[in-house]
């Protein structure tokens, strides 16, 4: 069996604290065992060990109450209230997985409000770094700004949480990159470029975003070296991150009408399949549908097709846009920066209707 991530031991965490809620102890059991069966293939995260040793006790207080016949509601406990927490931040966790970011920041909101039951600094740290990922990704860049600056205020008084300090100015320079503030971006990437080299996988996620401003500055040559350079990392290379610069490569590859475009979409194309990503399927068509067979009506489809998926589609229309410029249709690329500038504004932003 494949390494278990801890969005998906989190997940069935919450479904376990569902059914204790309930009192459905067959349930709940049938969930307590998933748990520990999933644990032995989880990749290390003492939050989560955590969380099951609460549930477990939950649990087994709940199976001696019912074994007496005591089927009352007992008084709420801290700890009652910290698995509160818990139940909604990690079902947020995996609606962040899974792309659902709306439904993210629904949950995420529902957590915050027994936060300060979280008497651990660097957790509640975690939690607002996790908020400002969502709230970014469904474009409402000062709140995003807003969570991570105050994660940021925290991890930096701690040298072990480096990383996750470096992943906040990223997150910075990838919200002032949407401001088209590139020399902000640039400066936040160059922070986290004097420490990256402590760890591969930032040192990769860095290049993909330098490489990705420059793209949207048009700068094509510097983002192709910026993409290659992180995909020569092996721990990008071989994790699905790389699946997504590969997409982000050909995008570029095709604007450049280099040789080895057609080639690395199939490599793209094959890896997305294998890894399921709807998202990027949908970006690897409308390159196919600009680039190789162009119908606008198709591309309209996709780009629809990435909003129902709260897909970051505003940044796809820009892409499309400038690439329709390159060739001269202006009014067509009028057409998807409108669309891109619409999607970003759009204010029906949050909500619990994703599927």
């Amino acid at each position: 069996m494949g390494m278990v991530t801890r969005e998906e031991v989190g997940e069935l965490c919450a479904l376990w604290s569902g059914y204790l809620i309930a009192q459905d102890l067959e349930k709940a059991s049938e969930y307590r065992q998933l748990v520990y069966q999933q644990l032995k293939d989880m990749e290390e995260d003492d939050k989560i060990i955590g969380y099951v040793q609460l549930l477990d006790l939950k649990h087994n207080i709940m199976e001696d109450n019912l074994s007496k016949g005591e089927f009352h509601t007992l008084p709420k406990t801290q700890s009652d209230y910290l698995l509160d927490f818990y139940y909604y931040y990690y079902h947020g966790r995996y609606a962040f997985y899974h792309s659902h970011y709306k439904k993210a920041v629904s949950l995420f909101q529902d957590a915050e409000r027994v936060l300060e039951l979280v008497d651990n600094e660097m957790e509640k740290a975690e939690f607002y770094q996790q908020c400002g990922a969502s709230y970014y990704r469904i474009d409402q860049h000062v709140l995003a700004t807003q969570y991570t600056e105050k994660a940021i205020a925290i991890f930096e008084k701690d040298e072990f949480y480096v990383i996750r300090l470096l992943n906040c100015y990223l997150l910075l320079g990838g919200i002032q990159a949407d401001l088209h503030q590139y020399d902000k971006a640039e400066a936040y990437y160059a922070q986290v470029l004097e420490h990256a080299d402590i760890h591969p996988q930032t040192l990769g996620l860095t290049y993909r975003a330098l490489g990705l401003l420059k793209e949207s500055q048009d700068k094509l040559e510097e983002a192709r070296v910026y993409f290659y350079k992180a995909l020569a990392i092996p721990e990008i290379m071989n994790s699905i991150f790389g699946v997504k610069i590969k997409v982000n490569l050909v995008s570029v590859l095709y604007r450049l009408q280099a040789s080895e475009a057609k080639s690395l979409f199939k490599e793209a194309e094959a890896d997305v399949i294998r890894y399921n990503m709807h998202e990027y399927q949908l970006r690897l068509d409308i390159i196919h549908y600009l680039f190789v067979e162009f119908s606008e009506k198709n591309i309209d489809l996709c780009l629809q097709n990435l909003v129902k998926l709260e897909c970051p589609a505003s940044f796809v229309a820009e892409e499309v846009s400038h690439a329709l410029r390159e060739k001269g249709q202006f009014e067509l690329a009028l057409k998807y920066m409108s669309f891109a500038y619409k999607t970003r504004i759009n204010p029906n932003m949050l909500g619990r209707d994703q599927e």
